[in-house]
């Protein structure tokens, strides 16, 4: 009898234990599904960390994710991109972080050895992919850990550093491009004798704007990368006309015109998709909604969104600013200029959402000055 007891109370725990096993495998595929959707590194770090507490069912510990990244002078630095529990830290850098000298000293061997620690209360994973990506996962355990719950954790990990490699990769390009958006931009206003701060204010001003309209996220990352480009048509148009202080005559303001067709045409040769964009905002940014714009006379819903979003942005800002030609606006003068102009030259609701949040889009001047 005693023996038939143990053997069904071993039978009931190895039973339990493969239950267990089977219940955080699911939970592993489930969650590395979870973080394969999530394409913002931030978000992406605290998913994970939320995620292995989770896994390892642990309710008090603490634990964070480093990442060591090997820059073009071949320096290295070592950035936090998630913490939580007592390793919350204010700095986004290990070295200047105030996580333990102890723990700090463990992650750089960990990164300097390329290998795994274990001890009695923590654990320090080293993983790292085919390139110059590494990544540091150090968990402390309030008891010893079962040896089941760290393997899957270093299969965890593993799952981790390759979604983290793939989006440091793709916020670097994207960081990279931005930048590159707003130097041509820059440079297009500075032959304009305007400062490099509209493109800056314009593409917040588009990306507000298309966010207050309901619009995806993706949508408004796009316009917001693509709006610098609006005016690169201007680099044909002869100096004497940019800057000419006074009012244009019909040959000088037919060819100041061309400017749109000459920008969407040099961006369409290109098939990066920001490009394409970029090109139909240069395009049609200067179509009216009834009609009377230029370079085709589009009306009304026939006017990409995008180009009717920039408009708005583009006119808004330039209103309130200097140029060689005016004097900046006063907010009355905009705002009545915006409601004189809903049904001609701007979609209505466009303008209600401006007139709507003044400030909120006013403060984007503040935050954006020009410097001249």
């Amino acid at each position: 009898m005693i023996t038939t007891v143990y053997s069904s109370v071993r039978g009931y725990r190895d039973i339990m234990t493969i239950q267990r096993s089977l219940d955080a495998f699911k939970l592993l595929i489930t969650a590395t599904s979870d973080l394969l959707r999530i394409n913002q590194l931030k978000a992406f770090g605290s998913a994970a960390l939320n995620h292995l507490l989770t896994l390892m069912e642990l309710e008090s510990s603490a634990l964070y994710i480093a990442r060591c990244q090997t820059d073009y002078d071949e320096k290295s630095t070592n950035s936090i991109i998630a913490c939580t529990g007592k390793y919350v830290s204010e700095s986004d850098s290990l070295e200047s972080s105030n996580i333990s000298g102890l723990i700090k000293k463990m992650i750089i061997q960990a990164f300097d050895n390329k290998r795994h620690y274990f001890g009695p209360d923590s654990f320090v994973g080293y993983y790292e992919t085919d390139s110059n990506s590494a990544s540091v996962l150090y968990i402390e355990f309030e008891d010893d850990s079962e040896h089941f719950k760290s393997n899957l954790a270093e299969l965890y990990a593993t799952n981790v550093v390759l979604i983290l490699e793939t989006l440091t990769k793709k916020h670097e390009i994207e960081r990279t491009q931005k930048e590159l958006l707003y130097v041509v931009g820059e440079a297009v206003e500075a032959r304009s004798k305007e400062t490099g701060a509209h493109v800056k204010r314009v593409a917040l001003i588009c990306g507000l704007l298309a966010q207050k309209l309901g619009l995806n996220e993706r949508f408004i990352d796009a316009i917001r990368l693509a709006a610098p480009l609006h005016d690169v048509g201007k680099i044909a148009i002869p100096e004497a006309i940019l800057h000419k202080p006074g009012k244009l005559n019909d040959e000088e303001w037919e060819i100041m015109k061309t400017h749109a067709e000459v920008g969407a045409e040099i961006l369409s040769k290109s098939q990066v998709s920001l490009s394409k964009l970029g090109s139909k905002l240069a395009h049609y940014h200067h179509e009216n909604w009834d009609g009377s714009g230029y370079p085709e006379g589009l009306k009304g819903e026939n006017i990409p969104l995008e180009a009717r979003i920039m408009a708005v942005a583009d006119v808004f800002d330039a209103l309130g600013s200097k140029r060689c030609y005016k004097k900046p606006w006063s907010d009355d003068e905009i705002k009545a200029f915006l409601i004189s102009e809903k049904q001609k030259k701007f979609q209505a609701n466009l303008v209600d959402i401006v007139i709507k949040d003044f400030d909120e889009f006013s403060q984007i001047r503040t935050q954006f000055p020009d410097d001249y």
